[in-house]
């Protein structure tokens, strides 16, 4: 069972890793969500483990990327040192599955890890995504046009995963510059960044990914 651990504090970090992994689980660790971003689009993992307080992305910003972003279904814990019911609250509203407080013991974390995945295990799997004749793997992020696995950056498999989890809605750029690229505002550079991103999407895609532009207002991915 693999565990991706966000959290800034190494010292947490290395106890749980070492702790965690007598009981077999293989642990991936990043002190911040864009640490994490950049460096496991193409992984899977079976459970999140993360802090609220991080450098940049703050924790609640992170579950709502994982959960509305990139619709991802994956069980997450959050650990922080806040015991504060309204951090509770919100954490668990916006998708977190469990809220533990530091400091905690091994063992009371495993026994939430255990109870949450037997949890999950028991839903129904998560079914391959079809868009024409694209198919999207949602948790391993394998994208394949006509049987034939299509290679597209991690940044172009975080647009088309956006796309398709807002399917004939308007995304203006600002969404995609927060959602994608984890920026508030838009300025030149960035507008550019995302037109060289879509330019490429297309180009991979071809005909199959129906995205009309809309000048000066956005984007709609048609059905």
């Amino acid at each position: 069972m693999k565990i991706f651990l966000i959290d800034d504090d190494k010292v947490i970090s290395l106890a749980l890793t070492k702790k965690l992994s007598e009981y077999w689980y293989t642990i991936d660790s990043f002190d911040s969500f864009n640490n994490f971003i950049n460096n496991n689009i193409n992984e899977v993992c079976d459970l999140y483990i993360i802090d609220i307080w991080l450098p940049g992305e703050d924790g609640f910003k992170i579950i709502h990327h994982l959960r509305n972003s990139l619709s991802l279904e994956t069980p997450i814990i959050v650990v922080s040192g806040y015991n504060r019911v309204d951090y509770k609250v919100r954490a668990l509203n916006i998708g977190a599955d469990d809220y533990i407080t530091k400091p905690f013991s091994t063992e009371e974390l495993i026994a939430r890890i255990q109870t949450i995945t037997k949890r999950k295990i028991v839903k129904t799997p998560e079914k391959i995504i079809k868009y024409r004749d694209i198919s999207i793997h949602p948790r391993s992020w394998e994208i394949r046009k006509n049987s034939e696995l299509i290679k597209l950056t991690k940044k172009e498999k975080l647009l088309f995963h956006f796309f398709i989890s807002n399917m004939e809605k308007l995304i203006k750029k600002e969404e995609l510059s927060s959602s994608i690229w984890l920026k508030n505002g838009e300025d030149e550079k960035m507008t550019n960044t995302i037109w060289v991103t879509l330019f490429n999407l297309r180009k991979k895609l071809q005909w199959s990914f129906y995205l009309e532009t809309f000048p000066w207002e956005g984007y709609i991915l048609r059905k």
